[in-house]
C-alpha cells in the first residue's frame, strides 16, 4: 500500500497506538513531513533513512530507545522533535544532518553527543537538551544557538572537580559555577 503512495509530501499519524513503522516507510520518497509523536514505536525502521526529502520528523512521546544509524541520510532535515523517549545514545551519523534548525532530545536519557554535533550543527538555532543526563558539553561554539535549554542538567567541571548547576533558556548563556 504504502508504495502506491509516492507522491505523499505529509503524514501524521500522531496519537495513535502504533508500536511499529514499517521498513516500507522508505518508500514514501516524497515525503516531507512525518508525525508519529504520542504512539508506542519503539524503535525508528532503517528505511526511515530513504525518505530523504524529510524537512520535518516528530517522534516524541514515544517510548524509542535508538535512533537508527540511518537518520544521517536524511541531509534535507531542519526539524528533528524526540523528546519524551528514551534514547541513550545520539548516533554520529545525526551529524550529516546539517540543515537541521530544531533539534530537541528532551527528556531522553542522553549522556554524551557526538564530539562534532556543535560543529556540524551550524545552522541549528535551538537545542532542547533539557532532563537527560548530560555531564558535559561538546566541544565546539556554543554561541550559535539562539534557544539552547539545558535545565536542569549538572555539569562536571572536570578540572577544578566541581559540580555546578547549570539554567539556560531563551538567549545563550553558558554559566558554570566554580
Amino acid at each position: 500500500m504504502i508504495k502506491n503512495l509516492t507522491s505523499l509530501t505529509t503524514l501524521s499519524l500522531r496519537e495513535n497506538k502504533i508500536k511499529l513503522l514499517p521498513d516500507t516507510i522508505g518508500e514514501l520518497v516524497s515525503l516531507s513531513a512525518l508525525d508519529v509523536a504520542h504512539n508506542h514505536l519503539q524503535c525508528l525502521p532503517p528505511g526511515i533513512g530513504n525518505c530523504r526529502q524529510l524537512i520535518t520528523l516528530d517522534v516524541q512521546h514515544n517510548e524509542l530507545v535508538e535512533l537508527p544509524q540511518t537518520i544521517g541520510n536524511l541531509t534535507l532535515l531542519k526539524r528533528l522533535g524526540i523528546k519524551y523517549n528514551r534514547i541513550e545514545v545520539v548516533p554520529d551519523e545525526i551529524c550529516h544532518c546539517t540543515e537541521l534548525e530544531e533539534f530537541n532530545i528532551e527528556q531522553n536519557s542522553v549522556d554524551m553527543l557526538p564530539e562534532s554535533l556543535v560543529t556540524h550543527f551550524s545552522k541549528c538555532s535551538s537545542l532542547q537538551l533539557d532532563r537527560n543526563k548530560f555531564q558535559e558539553f561538546p566541544p565546539g561554539p556554543s554561541n550559535q544557538f539562539v534557544d539552547l535549554a539545558v535545565r536542569p542538567c549538572e555539569l562536571l567541571d572536570r578540572q577544578r572537580g566541581r559540580q555546578s548547576d547549570v539554567w539556560m533558556g531563551g538567549t545563550v548563556e553558558w554559566t558554570v559555577g566554580y
